[in-house]
């Protein structure tokens, strides 16, 4: 549903009250989650309806299109907006629903359209993988060490932070598969060098062979307790720069990624053992909020959650306390994955070969 001139409804001509005045009766009312503010809840006689809120613009969901046409009609009654029917487009992304299969398909083809047009790549010839793998991007550029914060691509002058800024839009809402990628070419936004902008019209090219993929949410086989895995890895000293490592977290719900990330880590790890066990904690930070939100809506984790890492030393520190040379100088702040995780009993750590690590591709180039 979309509001009509929300931001000219501003003027009030009543009174308003931050609370009900004494002896107002308090009409059930939606309520916010605090894992996730945009997010609002309305549960009435065993249904249930969420709505999603950006700026002026509704996304629901309802138990049943009953309540859905309900909850239409009082919000309408409320306040002055159009049905625009079942969802289709929402901020660029599209949701594709086939009742039969009954699954849920998001894709940005559009929005991988628009910004492949930006710098004037849409005939672009695609390729595979979104960086080489044997790339190593530095801050200097041994063979053209200008600073480029602006390029003319095909009689086009086109912004280093726009390029960046649209390719991160794309990997947040539907594609983890370019993360380490942008991960990467982010960290050169404030002095881009030719080599930078070689890299960025890779992952462009990337784009235009994966343009039409979608993330499919498939509901046939999905339990109504919503377990979820996790999946955590880590990138010894790849920085040239400064050394630093790179962690990556994936989450799965019945087998469909529902988020993930690739970040640099803030601190030197002095061993492949100290970057894995600094991307558990990072991946455990998140675990946190996500045990939050499924709580809020209603449906908390019956056991342990399963997060996977492909290092054995990092696993058996996260299940030992015990003090030792080599573990001591890592920061305490570290130690929550120990200490809160797995002391609590809220997830189990459990070793998985490289080779079937999903979060691999978060922490270093596709081969």
């Amino acid at each position: 549903m979309d509001v009509s001139t929300a931001y000219l409804n501003g003027e009030l001509e009543e009174d308003l009250y931050l609370l009900p005045p004494d002896g107002v009766p308090i009409q059930p009312r939606f309520a916010r989650l605090d894992a996730e503010t945009c997010l609002y809840v309305f549960r009435k006689d065993g249904q249930v309806c969420f709505l999603v809120v950006y700026v002026d613009n509704l996304l629901l969901a309802a138990s049943s299109r009953q309540f859905m046409n309900s909850m239409k009609a009082n919000l309408s009654v409320a306040f002055k907006m159009h049905d625009l029917g079942e969802a289709k487009y929402i901020l660029g992304i599209k949701i594709n629903r086939d009742h039969k299969l009954r699954t849920i398909s998001l894709s940005q083809h559009q929005y991988s359209r628009i910004i492949l047009d930006c710098p004037g790549m849409t005939t672009c010839k695609p390729v595979w993988t979104p960086m080489a793998h044997n790339s190593q991007l530095s801050a200097t550029d041994p063979e053209n060490d200008q600073i480029l914060p602006e390029m003319v691509i095909e009689g086009r002058k086109v912004s280093y932070l726009t390029v960046i800024g649209s390719l991160m839009y794309l990997m947040l809402e539907t594609c983890p598969d370019i993360a380490y990628a942008v991960k990467t070419l982010s960290q050169f936004s404030a002095a881009p060098k030719q080599m930078h902008w070689e890299a960025a019209k890779c992952i462009f090219q990337y784009i235009q062979a994966t343009k039409d993929m979608e993330l499919c949410f498939d509901g046939s086989e999905v339990s109504m307790d919503m377990e979820f895995q996790g999946y955590s890895d880590a990138g010894w000293s790849q920085d040239p720069d400064n050394s630093r490592s790179t962690s990556g977290f994936l989450f799965l719900s019945n087998r469909e990624a529902i988020s993930w990330s690739s970040k640099q880590q803030t601190m030197v790890a002095l061993s492949t053992m100290e970057s894995e066990y600094i991307g558990l904690s990072l991946a455990r930070q998140h675990l946190a909020w996500l045990w939050s939100f499924f709580e809020e809506i209603r449906h908390p984790q019956t056991g342990p959650t399963v997060l996977h890492c492909d290092n054995q030393a990092a696993i058996i520190l996260s299940c030992n306390p015990q003090f030792r040379a080599w573990t001591k100088h890592i920061q305490w702040k570290y130690h929550f994955i120990r200490d809160d995780l797995i002391g609590k009993g809220e997830a189990i750590i459990r070793y998985v070969p490289t080779d079937d690590m999903v979060a691999d591709i978060l922490t270093k180039p596709l081969i």
